[in-house]
């Protein structure tokens, strides 16, 4: 589902139950468009990452709908929704033990034969690609070839990033992608997020607990509590009183973290 431009992404009163009773989302209705940075805000619990994983099939929504460009998100659908779709995980989601190159050239397996894959026989325009999107991300060339352990957590996001934008997707998925970093290595993840997107047009939806940074990033915020929306629009709007609302009685700055 490649493009040229973003994705438009629409949740169509989406809801989403787990076995045990909990209501992670409740008739949620959303109208994305293609090449926004939207941040979904709110405390851990409201939702935001259940959100994101009915989005690439890793949950299943209990009722409603999900359409990506018009094609909407089902069994039959995802194997192809998921080549236009770049993840930049948590917790990095990399191999630890091999190569930066290789965690990379992960991010191309969707348009690479498994035999390929298995031999390590990627095109010269990806290994191309490769070392032009770590030369981005603030890697150096040197770095190629180390493993992924031997990065500090701030190279290994990069590494992860760089993966994410490997197939030049039209939507970015990022899940927390800031939460164990400070706050200069924060804003310099959420700074490359949005400058590679931009360079490509992709759609972003990132899951944050900052306000400060959500204000700083987003074009759109959107927070959630309890699973529903309660606050959709720009981040001028925004007020403390809104944020107050969200959080409820904790008392929060814009130069804060959420606390998880």
């Amino acid at each position: 589902m490649r493009s040229d431009g973003g994705a438009r992404v629409i949740f169509d009163n989406l809801s989403k139950a787990f076995p045990d009773g909990t209501q992670a989302l409740s008739s949620v209705s959303l109208h994305i468009e293609a090449g926004t940075f939207c941040v979904l805000l709110g405390p851990s619990g409201s939702g935001k990452s259940t959100l994101l994983r009915c989005i690439n099939g890793l949950e299943t929504p209990s009722d409603g709908h999900i359409y990506i460009n018009d094609v909407e998100v089902l069994p039959t659908t995802l194997k192809d929704l998921r080549r236009g779709i770049g993840t930049v995980h948590q917790h990095f989601g990399l191999v630890n033990r091999d190569t930066v190159a290789n965690n990379v050239l992960a991010g191309a397996l969707p348009e690479t034969s498994t035999w390929r894959a298995i031999l390590g026989w990627f095109p010269r325009k990806l290994q191309e690609r490769v070392a032009s999107l770590l030369q981005s991300a603030g890697l150096e060339p040197s770095q190629l070839n180390r493993r992924v352990s031997e990065l500090s957590g701030g190279q290994q996001q990069r590494v992860g990033i760089a993966r994410a934008f490997m197939l030049s997707p039209p939507l970015i998925l990022a899940d927390e992608p800031i939460a164990s970093l400070d706050p200069k290595l924060s804003h310099e993840i959420l700074s490359l997020i949005a400058r590679q997107a931009a360079t490509v047009g992709a759609t972003v939806l990132c899951s944050l607990h900052q306000v400060d940074l959500a204000k700083a990033f987003a074009d759109r915020i959107i927070a959630l509590d309890q699973g529903r929306v309660v606050f959709d629009g720009a981040p001028q709007d925004l007020t403390e009183e809104k944020v107050a609302q969200i959080y409820g009685s904790k008392a929060l700055e814009h130069d804060k973290a959420i606390p998880s």
